[in-house]
């Protein structure tokens, strides 16, 4: 370790050899590591950096975290940290799926999470900063997203009144695939998807877009619990969440809702919901069909109901 300190400047350079340390379980390995001071008030101080993180298990990590979880697998990631802050911002980090797989031990025995693709990445140059991220199972769907920040050159980071742009994508072409994730005897199925593009300003990002699904079922024999051709269709506009339509089917009839919600430092929502008919449960011995309506308002600090609900028909055999 080399250092360099006046009684009239304080310290102005510390630089460290290459070398190797273990920090939370990973194993770093530097060539190069050196900070200096800015030599005038118009200046950046100066950071060189080289950092490769050797292949590490993930599994052992998240079972210290979650100890009661069931965590396991063979996952392994691997990644890197270059950083330049003079002439000007040079950055490029990335941590990365080397190999490998996550899965969860429960009563039900060991869920996979079928990983293909894992990635986090954040690269700073010529004031242009970009955030990507990449997650793909076959037992999750797929996750990306890209976002562009257009910062000073010289900025160590972005103010927060740069310039933003960006997209996020989100699909599940399979709920049922999730089934390892619902407590015991719920089945799911349908398909789900997200899409969001991101402007507006670093500090005050604006959200626009829409997640839908569709063929969505829920279902528990056990209970009684039949839900089928569900459906909804939510749209995002900055600050307001609009839930354009949400319906399902249980047995002969429909339950639909809709709602808006205003979201930031005072979130309202409101939201109407709808049953015709509704076979809330449908068992041998258990049967509820219901019909009304009711309207939900949610404040930061009130919740009010009102509504109406009546059983159209109704059977509960108790006799054993």
């Amino acid at each position: 370790l080399q250092a360099q300190a006046s009684r009239s400047t304080g310290l102005s350079l510390l630089a460290l050899a290459p070398g190797r340390a273990e920090l939370a379980g990973a194993q770093l390995r530097w060539s190069e590591l050196q900070w200096q001071s800015a030599r005038s008030a118009a200046e950046h101080a100066s950071l060189r950096a080289e950092i490769e993180m050797e292949p590490l298990a993930v599994a052992p990590l998240l079972k210290r975290w979650q100890p009661d979880f069931g965590w396991g697998g063979t996952l392994v990631v691997g990644g890197k940290v270059s950083v330049r802050t003079v002439p000007q911002l040079d950055v490029d980090i990335v941590f990365e799926r080397a190999q490998g797989d996550l899965s969860v031990t429960d009563e039900r025995g060991v869920q996979a999470l079928g990983l293909t693709d894992l990635r986090l990445a954040l690269s700073a140059r010529d004031g242009l900063w970009q955030f990507t991220q990449a997650l793909a199972g076959s037992n999750l769907g797929s996750l990306g997203g890209a976002v562009t920040v257009h910062a000073s050159p010289r900025a160590l980071w972005p103010a927060p009144g740069a310039r933003l742009e960006g997209v996020l994508q989100a699909n599940v072409a399979n709920l049922g695939t999730w089934g390892g994730w619902v407590p015991p005897g719920w089945r799911l199925g349908g398909t789900l998807a997200a899409g969001v593009q991101l402007s507006g300003s670093f500090g005050a990002p604006e959200i626009i877009g829409e997640a839908h699904g569709s063929r969505i079922s829920l279902r528990n024999p056990l209970l009684g619990v039949d839900l089928t051709e569900g459906m909804f269709a939510l749209d995002l506009q900055g600050a307001t969440a609009t839930l354009k339509h949400l319906s399902a089917r249980g047995g002969a009839g429909q339950l639909s809702a809709e709602g808006r919600a205003t979201l930031g430092e005072q979130p309202q929502a409101r939201l109407q919901v709808k049953a015709e008919r509704f076979v809330l449960l449908n068992r041998v011995d258990r049967r509820v069909q219901a019909s009304g309506e009711a309207q939900l308002e949610l404040g930061p600090q009130s919740l009010q109901l009102d509504g109406r609900f009546l059983v159209d028909e109704g059977l509960f055999d108790f006799s054993r």
